[in-house]
């Protein structure tokens, strides 16, 4: 099977390390996926809810309440819609 992988980290995931991130990374390019490598999303726990430290990310975890990182997630749709599109299959954009 091969699929588009997106390999994103929130800055402050202490759930998956960069060197997780990494290793996938080194897998990727070992089987000559081009494009970005890793993905690190700015003030971001390993939830995608956004913090303004790692310190209050951690105090936060397995709680709920916290907002999730508008910023990230519009990193993540973006890759999403590029790599749907470059497939061939086209993105319907929601209607507000």
């Amino acid at each position: 099977l091969e699929a588009p992988v997106l390999n994103a980290l929130g800055e402050f995931d202490f759930v998956s390390t960069v060197g997780d991130h990494r290793a996938i990374a080194e897998a990727l390019k070992a089987r000559g996926d081009k494009g970005t490598a890793l993905l690190q999303l700015s003030r971001t726990d390993h939830d995608f809810r956004s913090f303004e430290s790692r310190q209050a990310a951690y105090a936060a975890f397995g709680s709920t309440g916290f907002p999730v990182n508008s910023r990230a997630l519009s990193q993540i749709v973006e890759w999403v819609r590029g790599h749907v599109t470059r497939a061939g299959v086209r993105t319907a954009r929601p209607t507000d």
